[in-house]
């Protein structure tokens, strides 16, 4: 950014309020790109959360099964005692 601002001072023409147009266009240029960042990561943490309850669901059915797995292990073994 620095380098972007030190550039633009370099560069730009001449003339009165110079240094408040060049401020104004890199307070534009932040501001766009805090706005596409903030999307950015809004959209991530929202295919984040869909993938961790997917995933929860998930977890939670092998649970179940090895729940009931087991029981029928137990029930077989007592079978057989």
């Amino acid at each position: 950014m620095e380098m972007f601002q030190n550039y633009l001072f370099e560069n730009s023409p001449l003339g009165p309020e110079r240094n408040a147009i060049i401020l104004q266009h890199l307070l534009k240029y932040i501001e766009e790109a805090s706005e596409w960042f903030m999307k950015y990561v809004s959209q991530e943490l929202e295919i984040q959360s869909a993938l961790k309850g997917e995933l929860q669901n998930k977890l939670s059915c092998q649970l179940d099964e090895l729940k009931q797995e087991q029981l029928r292990e137990k029930q077989k073994y007592l079978k057989k005692v």
